[in-house]
């Protein structure tokens, strides 16, 4: 016969099933006089299911059967994990970041060409192959921290894209699943990135960069001027005013959503307060091989973990070339592997820069008449006949150890070996070795050196 329970909202055969009124379960089981209950005495009593089971003979659970009632249903919560929540709620953040940037693209229509430029300022490579040479030319020591900062940056920001799994816009609306049909978000030929989305790598090495640039102008230019206060704010204006730009920009082009290019921001700005602050002068090639080696195991650890919880480290190269709308858009220069043989082949170029005698004799040097200008084009010319090396790109091994052994060469050639050149082609008379050397003339010409030489 049928008998009326209250139901739990959690399974009959679940642990602690409550019963309550209103949402009823048609148990059915066998004939027995004994053990029947009428509909009101379950109603009245509103005994809970596990209760009512136990009170149960052991041979009459056998037969039960359970069916819900075509009239009283029970309503199940829904239980949300946090990982569920976490993707619900970045799926919003994501999918807002795409209607942003269609805003920004229908907006900036006809801009390509001018946001393009805008987005290089971030780029490592021309960091180093356009900006480096002139401050290594002013200033040797200030040249270390920009070296330094950038590949530092870049590393830890691709060891962090690896253990975020940041998506980027251009492949996410087509693989998140989230639009019936996909919003045409333009791409464009600096779109197609191939490693992780957060945090934006440009975002973060030009707010570290631009933070140092910022701060040694208002230490060695501006110094204890009585327009201090107006200059140093009129700086840091435009320094804000330059992350904007990039960030706008990576927007622009769809390889970054909003919360990316803010974060790194955020992390470019700390590592470049931290590095204003670090003793660089004292670099020796020992610190440059810890910081190396440390790097790299941090990368090994990360990268074999993901290998081990299942994720594919190559998970944003093969989404970049299925969705890119043109293969030739993406670069072997923009993976995550890559940009580690980079970064490890300048900091070890800084280390043999700093031993060698070349720089010990070009370190203390103050430029007076216009000669770090030549050191800058001079520089200039040796980095761009570096970075036009060929590498096999068909052989990966080979590849990656050509990138290491070219920008090695790069910040070597920048930091110590045209300073050096230069000294002996103009003397010492241009170039004194150090500033004890100079004498009392140093201080009467101090007044006529140019602006470049307050580094």
């Amino acid at each position: 016969m049928l008998d009326v329970i209250a139901c739990s909202q959690q399974p009959l055969f679940g642990r602690n099933p409550v019963c309550s009124g209103g949402r009823q379960l048609l148990l059915q089981r066998g004939s027995s006089e004994n053990s029947r209950m009428s509909t009101e005495d379950a109603e009245t009593k509103s005994v809970s299911c596990h209760a009512y089971m136990r009170a149960m003979p052991s041979d009459m659970c056998t037969s039960l059967t359970v069916q819900l009632s075509h009239e009283c249903r029970c309503n199940s919560k829904k239980h949300i994990s946090i990982d569920d929540a976490v993707m619900s709620l970045m799926d919003i953040i994501q999918k807002n970041g795409v209607y942003f940037e269609l805003w920004l693209q229908k907006v900036l229509k006809g801009q390509a060409e001018h946001i393009f430029n805008i987005t290089k300022v971030g780029d490592p490579d021309v960091l180093i192959f356009y900006l480096f040479p002139f401050i290594s030319a002013v200033h040797r020591i200030l040249f270390l921290r920009f070296v330094l900062v950038t590949a530092l940056c870049d590393i830890i920001n691709n060891i962090m894209k690896w253990m975020l799994h940041g998506e980027r816009p251009y492949w996410w609306i087509y693989e998140s699943g989230t639009y019936v049909v996909p919003p045409s978000l333009k791409q464009f030929p600096l779109s197609c990135e191939t490693g992780p989305g957060s945090p934006s790598g440009h975002t973060m090495i030009t707010t570290a960069v631009w933070y140092i640039v910022v701060w040694a102008y208002i230490k060695y230019v501006i110094g204890k001027s009585r327009q201090r206060f107006l200059l140093s704010t009129c700086a840091w204006c435009l320094y804000g005013l330059l992350f904007v730009l990039v960030a706008v920009s990576r927007l622009y082009i769809g390889a970054h959503f909003p919360h990316q290019v803010l974060l790194g921001g955020i992390i470019g700005f700390f590592f470049g307060w931290l590095f204003t602050r670090l003793q660089v002068g004292m670099l020796r090639m020992k610190h440059c091989l810890l910081t190396v080696l440390g790097l790299v195991i941090l990368a090994v650890i990360v990268y074999n973990g993901m290998i081990l919880c299942g994720v594919d480290p190559e998970w944003s190269v093969k989404l970049a070339l299925k969705h890119c709308v043109d293969p030739s858009w993406v670069h072997l220069t923009t993976t995550p592997l890559n940009a580690l043989f980079r970064d490890c082949g300048a900091i070890i170029g800084v280390g043999f820069a700093v031993e060698s005698k070349y720089f010990i004799e070009t370190s203390g040097v103050l430029h007076r008449d216009g000669s770090e200008v030549i050191t800058s084009v001079v520089s200039l010319l040796l980095v761009q006949l570096c970075s036009h090396i060929p590498r096999p790109v068909h052989n990966l091994t080979l590849y990656y150890l050509g990138t290491f052994a070219q920008y090695c060469c790069i910040t070597f050639v920048s930091v110590a070996l045209v300073p050096y050149v230069v000294k002996t082609i103009w003397n010492l008379k241009q170039f004194p070795k150090s500033v004890g050397s100079m004498g009392p003339g140093l201080f009467r010409s101090m007044a006529r050196r140019k602006v470049t030489a307050n580094f």
